[in-house]
C-alpha cells in the first residue's frame, strides 16, 4: 500500500490534478476522524459521496491513468523493444543543442525542443515531419531558420537524433507560470505537464533561454548551467552506467517527502480499517453516588463501592490516565425515607467515557436508604 500511494503521489505531483486528487485524500482523511466522533449525520452524507468516487477519479484522471499504464508498458518492454541499449548522448551532443540554443537567442529567433525521457509522447503530438537525422548545429538552425515551413513547431530529439520537426504540442493553462509569454513557452510548459519530457525555449521577443520540466518552467541565463540541465536529464531519464545498484544511492534522499508522506497514510488506513486491537480489561473499585440530595438528608449505600470491571483498547487506557475520576456510578434520589434495592447497569446508573465497555459490575445490586435529617 506504501509502494502504491507514493507511485500515486510522484505521478500526479507533476500535474494541477494533484490538488484534486490531495482534495479527495483530505476528505477520506475527514471521514475517518468524523466517524470516530459519531458524527452520523455527516459520514452518512460522505459515505454517499464516495460512492461517486471512483467514477469521478477516473473522469478526472484518465490522462494521468492513461500516462501510467502508459509507462508500466514501456518499463516492461523498453529493453526488448529498443535495439539500444541507452539513449544516453555524449557531451559533445549536449554543447551542440546549447551553443544552438544560444546562438539563436543572440539572433531572436524563436526555437522550440523537447527532449524524450522515459514516457511515450507520440499522443502529446500533433502534425510533424519525420527526420531521423543526426543531431547537429547546423540542422537545428536551419529548422528554425523564420524562412522554414517548420519553425513554429516543435522539434523533437530522441536520444542523439533528431527526430521529427514542426510538431504542435498541448498548450498549459496555468497562466500564472507563463505570464507575459508566447505560444512556445505554454506549450512547452503544457508537454512537461503531461510527461517527463524535457522542454527548451527560445524566446523570440526577448532573446532568452528556459527550461521546462516536470510542470516548472525557469529561464536559464547561465550556459554552463543549461548544459548541467541537460546532462542531468539525460543521466535521469537513460544512464549511461551499468551500476549494479544505480537506485540505491538515491533511494532515501529522491522524493523522501513523499515516501514519508505514503508510509503515514498507509499506516493511518490500517490502522483505521484493518487494525482491530484485542480489548484490554482492568478493574477498578468506584464508590457509589447519590448527588442531589438536600443537606438535610441522611444517605447511606450499602456497599459503599463497587468493583467495575471495564474493556478497551490499550490507547484508551493510556489516554485515560485518571481512569478512576473519569468512571461514575450515580444512583437517582427519588427514593425517599426508605430502603431501595437499585440495579446497576451501563448507561443508567454507570457512566464510562467513550470507547469503554462495561463488561462485569460487582455487586449487581446495591441498598441505598434515603431519610430525613430534619425528621429524625
Amino acid at each position: 500500500m506504501t509502494v502504491l500511494i507514493y507511485t500515486l503521489l510522484v505521478w500526479f505531483r507533476r500535474t494541477r490534478s494533484a490538488f484534486i486528487f490531495s482534495g479527495f485524500v483530505i476528505a477520506f482523511l475527514g471521514y475517518l476522524v468524523l466517524g470516530q466522533l459519531n458524527l452520523d449525520l455527516t459520514t452518512e452524507v460522505l459515505e454517499r459521496f464516495f460512492v461517486v468516487i471512483p467514477i469521478a477519479l477516473v473522469v478526472i484522471f484518465q490522462e494521468e491513468l492513461r500516462g501510467f499504464f502508459e509507462r508500466i508498458a514501456v518499463f516492461s518492454f523498453e529493453k526488448r523493444v529498443s535495439g539500444r541499449p541507452s539513449l544516453a548522448v555524449a557531451r559533445e551532443e549536449v554543447d551542440v543543442v546549447a551553443r544552438a540554443a544560444q546562438a539563436m537567442a543572440r539572433k531572436n529567433v524563436g526555437a522550440l525542443i523537447v527532449f524524450k525521457g522515459r514516457d511515450l509522447i507520440d499522443r502529446h503530438l500533433e502534425g510533424g515531419t519525420p527526420l531521423r537525422g543526426l543531431l547537429s548545429e547546423q540542422l537545428l538552425m536551419s529548422l528554425f531558420d523564420p524562412n522554414s515551413i517548420g519553425h513554429d513547431g516543435a522539434a523533437v530529439i530522441v536520444g542523439d537524433e533528431l527526430n521529427e520537426f514542426g510538431c504542435m504540442l498541448p498548450l498549459s493553462k496555468n497562466l500564472s507560470k507563463i505570464r507575459g509569454a508566447g505560444t512556445r513557452h505554454a506549450a512547452a510548459l503544457g508537454l512537461s505537464e503531461v510527461c517527463d519530457a524535457l522542454c527548451l525555449v527560445v524566446s523570440e521577443e526577448r532573446g532568452t533561454i528556459s527550461v521546462a520540466r516536470n510542470g516548472e518552467i525557469d529561464v536559464v541565463r547561465d550556459p554552463n548551467r543549461l548544459i548541467f540541465i541537460l546532462e542531468r536529464f539525460y543521466r535521469e531519464t537513460a544512464p549511461k552506467s551499468r551500476e549494479r545498484f544505480p537506485w540505491y544511492r538515491q533511494f532515501w534522499l529522491k522524493h523522501w517527502r513523499q515516501k514519508a508522506l505514503a508510509l503515514a497514510m498507509s499506516v493511518g488506513l490500517w490502522g483505521a480499517l484493518v487494525y482491530r486491537p484485542v480489548p484490554t480489561t482492568r478493574d477498578i473499585w468506584v464508590p457509589v453516588e447519590v448527588p442531589g440530595t438536600p443537606k438535610t438528608w441522611t444517605v447511606v449505600v450499602e456497599p459503599s463501592e463497587v468493583r467495575l470491571t471495564v474493556s478497551a483498547p490499550v490507547w484508551a487506557f493510556f489516554i485515560e490516565n485518571q481512569l478512576s475520576s473519569r468512571l461514575r456510578v450515580q444512583i437517582d434520589p427519588d427514593y425517599r425515607f426508605e430502603s431501595n434495592e437499585v440495579l446497576l447497569s451501563s448507561g443508567r446508573n454507570i457512566l464510562l467515557p467513550q470507547a469503554f465497555e462495561l463488561e462485569r459490575v460487582e455487586p449487581s445490586t446495591v441498598w441505598v436508604t434515603l431519610s430525613d435529617g430534619d425528621e429524625e
